[in-house]
């Protein structure tokens, strides 16, 4: 046992000593790699040639944008927010690519940007989606499924007759294209139309209507109406109903109801009127003879 821990304690410096040698080596090395990587991040972009990494406009992709969109989302972004004074090497890059499309007013939402080789810079975005028209005294007002004004010069007049209109007396927007248009007629109207985003052909109707209010305090109502003027009276927007009203998904359903027993209502052969508002009154009004 003597000899035993007389060689343990002639060997223990050694072994001490190969391992501060060790742990000396393994720090030499992370030195030796992290110090230039950390220093290039922080001051590489100062000693490389600007145009070797600038940001040019094909050195950024984005989400491919739906066909409902004429412009240059990249081009426009680039040349507003002066992109290409910045570098693929400058450690904000992203932060600031992002928010410079997020001004754009076709963008909606930012999902994420990140740095790739090349270098290229990734945009994933979502695209705004443009729901209906608002009438104006002039032409129209696009506007997406937020009640989001839309660049007016993107439309085509043939394009224009293609969406559903919006028809609010007095009906102005509050900012430029790529804010909420701020008219809250305006959004009611487009929460109903987000109900038939994809079935207001079929039902018949081409526009919403905002009705005359009875009072100054009164919750404002809609209608929905027919190029040969039938109409059907929806009530107040979703989720303003009052107690005895239908809700919103009701109204839609006792509406499928009538179009699948009766047909579209464009092609009725007589003018009707259509009360979707309370359910224990008949959902059909009287029969008229169009004028």
């Amino acid at each position: 046992m003597a000899r035993a821990r007389r060689a343990t304690g002639r060997w223990s410096p050694v072994f001490q000593f190969a391992s501060q040698r060790t742990i000396v080596g393994i720090a030499v090395v992370v030195f030796l790699v992290g110090a230039p990587y950390f220093a290039w991040r922080r001051w590489g972009h100062y000693f490389v040639r600007p145009g070797d990494y600038r940001l040019t406009v094909d050195r950024i992709e984005t989400t491919k944008k739906p066909n409902w969109i004429q412009a240059d989302v990249v081009s426009e972004v680039v040349q507003q927010a002066q992109l290409e004074e910045l570098t693929a090497l400058d450690p904000k890059v992203t932060v600031k690519v992002g928010q410079a499309f997020a001004l754009h007013p076709w963008v909606a939402k930012i999902n994420f940007v990140t740095k790739a080789a090349g270098p290229k810079i990734i945009v994933d975005l979502t695209y705004r989606q443009p729901i209906a028209m608002v009438s104006a005294p002039n032409g129209f007002w696009p506007v997406d499924l937020d009640a989001v004004l839309l660049p007016t010069n993107e439309f085509s007049p043939v394009q224009v007759m293609q969406f559903l209109h919006i028809d609010v007396p007095g009906a102005r927007p509050a900012g430029s294209a790529g804010v909420p248009f701020g008219d809250r007629r305006v959004g009611d109207c487009v929460n109903i139309a987000r109900l038939f985003a994809t079935t207001w052909h079929q039902v018949g109707f081409s526009r919403i209507v905002a009705l005359p209010a009875q009072t100054t305090r009164s919750e404002p109502q809609y209608a929905l109406v027919t190029k040969e003027r039938s109409r059907v009276i929806w009530g107040r927007a979703p989720g303003k109903e009052t107690s005895s009203e239908r809700t919103a998904d009701e109204k839609v359903a006792a509406l499928m109801n009538f179009v699948k027993q009766q047909g579209p209502l464009h092609k009725q052969q007589l003018r009707v009127d259509l009360d979707l508002r309370f359910s224990n009154k008949k959902t059909a009004g009287k029969p008229r003879r169009r004028r």
